[in-house]
């Protein structure tokens, strides 16, 4: 995966589902303490293949 160890911390305008998507992605946070595996059923829900 591309996007693995990639930091997001402080990155700034993208959408709160844009981030969540980054994170399921593999990328990490350090400013949230979002669980990316707590994400998978909100993109299920979507259709989204994470």
């Amino acid at each position: 995966m591309a996007n693995e160890q990639l930091d997001i911390t402080g990155l700034t305008g993208v959408t709160d589902a844009q981030r969540h998507a980054l994170l399921v992605l593999g990328t990490i946070d350090r400013s949230t303490e979002s669980d990316p595996q707590e994400l998978q059923p909100l993109f299920q829900d979507l259709g989204i293949a994470a």
